[in-house]
């Protein structure tokens, strides 16, 4: 485990430090059941890392658990040679797979909306210009990452041991974008202080602009713009003048 500066997962930095964790844990339990709860470890940790992150109840996630347990107490009761475990398996691999699904999505669109945010003349002030070409450098990267692993989810059997494969290019895809995420959080102080001084400078430059066009203007402003305003007058007033004209010298 690493410093939690350096990522926003909770726990785990990387795909094999979370793996290595879930391994020791199911050792732990009967082998029959250590495939099942090797599942459960990933799918609830990222259950739990959603839920804390977004305020949000991956109901779909909740589902899978529903039909996992379900299958664990048929298995007890009907004695189907082993087939609801199996099956149990599935359902535990698919809560993995949805919540991956999940955060990783969230994570691509808010790392979409930081890019947003700053891609404008203010990203030039984040790290002399180098912050905006890394995070779009990355996130392509990690899209790319994710795009793989929805390619390869075809392969989806009925066999949880089968789809390992699967689960690890998404586990790829939702650590790549977290790290992301958390580079553009350290970077938050910094990102405020240049757009600000984004702004700042917009604004110094607007009313620069006003003061030199008012000065290059100033013939006009002074001496031509209130001619205008006395001809106007005189050409609405002239049939007042002559008709006051024509009654004086009669």
């Amino acid at each position: 485990m690493s410093d939690d500066t350096d990522k926003l997962f909770a726990l785990f930095s990387s795909k094999e430090e979370l793996l290595e964790a879930a391994q020791q844990t199911a050792a732990s339990v009967d082998e029959k059941f250590a495939r099942s709860l090797k599942l459960y470890f990933i799918a609830r940790y990222f259950v739990a890392v959603y839920e804390s992150r977004y305020s949000e109840i991956p109901i779909q996630v909740w589902n899978e658990y529903r039909n996992a347990l379900d299958h664990f107490f048929r298995d007890m009761t009907d004695g189907e040679a082993g087939g609801h475990l199996v099956k149990m398996e599935g359902h535990l691999q698919r809560a993995a797979l949805d919540v991956l699904k999940l955060i990783s999505h969230k994570s691509k669109d808010n790392v979409e909306a930081a890019v947003k945010r700053i891609d404008n003349d203010a990203s030039s002030l984040v790290d002399n210009g180098d912050f905006l070409p890394q995070i779009k450098a990355e996130y392509r990267s990690s899209v790319s990452l994710f795009e793989k692993a929805k390619t390869i989810d075809i392969r989806l059997g009925e066999d949880a041991k089968t789809n390992d494969e699967v689960l690890s290019h998404y586990l790829d895809a939702a650590f790549s974008f977290d790290s992301i995420s958390a580079l553009i959080y350290s970077k938050e102080g910094d990102i405020d202080k240049a757009l600000n001084k984004y702004r700042s400078i917009h604004q110094k430059g607007e009313v620069g602009g006003l003061w030199h066009h008012l000065k290059a203007h100033a013939v006009w402003y002074v001496i031509y713009v209130p001619l205008v305003f006395l001809g106007g007058w005189v050409k609405n007033n002239w049939s007042i003048w002559l008709e006051a004209a024509s009654q004086y010298f009669q």
